[in-house]
C-alpha cells in the first residue's frame, strides 16, 4: 500500500508563499493598469488641447486675412477745428486695412499728439468700420508775441502759434 503524505494546508492562506506572490503580482498589475489610464487620459488631454488650439489658431488666421473684415468706412466725428484729412493721417488706420490688425491704441496716442485734440475714443463696428470720436480743446485767449499770435485753451495749454489775428478772442 501506498501511503499518503500529509501536507500542511494554511488556513486562509496564511504562511502560504504562493499567495503574497499572487497579491505583489495582482498589484502590479493594478498599478500598470492605473498608469496606462493616466496616460491615456494625459495623451487625450493633450490632443484635446491641440485640437482646440488649433481652432482657435484657424479661426484667427480666418478674421486677419478675410476681405470680409477689411475697413470700407472711417467715420471721423467733434472735429471742428482739425480736418478730417490730418486726424486720418494721423491715426495710421488706412481703408482696405484688416479692422483686426488696425492698432487703435496707437493711432489714439498719435491723434493725442495733436495740441487741439483733448480726448479720442477708437472703435470698431464690425465688420468694416472704424469711429473716430474727438472731442477738440478751444482757444480762449490769444497772447501777442514778437512772431505774431499764442492762442491758448482756458487751461493755459498753447495751442497754435500764428501770424494770423482771430477777432473773436481777448
Amino acid at each position: 500500500m501506498v501511503e499518503k503524505k500529509q501536507t500542511k494546508k494554511p488556513i486562509n492562506g496564511q504562511n502560504s508563499p504562493k499567495p503574497r506572490q499572487n497579491n505583489k503580482a495582482k498589484r502590479k498589475q493594478a498599478d500598470d493598469k492605473s498608469a496606462r489610464i493616466k496616460k491615456a487620459q494625459k495623451i487625450r488631454k493633450l490632443f484635446t488641447w491641440t485640437i482646440l488650439i488649433g481652432i482657435v489658431v484657424g479661426i484667427l488666421v480666418f478674421l486677419c486675412k478675410s476681405k470680409m473684415f477689411n475697413i470700407c468706412n472711417i467715420e471721423i466725428t467733434g472735429n471742428a477745428q482739425i480736418t478730417g484729412e490730418t486726424l486720418l493721417q494721423l491715426s495710421g488706420i488706412d481703408i482696405n486695412d484688416n479692422i483686426f490688425l488696425a492698432r487703435t491704441i496707437k493711432a489714439k496716442n498719435k491723434i493725442n499728439e495733436n495740441p487741439y485734440v483733448k480726448e479720442v475714443n477708437i472703435k470698431r463696428e464690425l465688420p468694416d468700420k472704424i469711429k473716430i470720436e474727438v472731442i477738440e480743446k478751444q482757444k480762449a485767449f490769444m497772447l501777442q508775441v514778437e512772431e505774431g499770435y499764442v492762442y491758448v485753451d482756458k487751461y493755459g495749454d498753447v495751442l497754435e502759434i500764428s501770424e494770423n489775428r482771430l477777432e473773436n478772442l481777448i
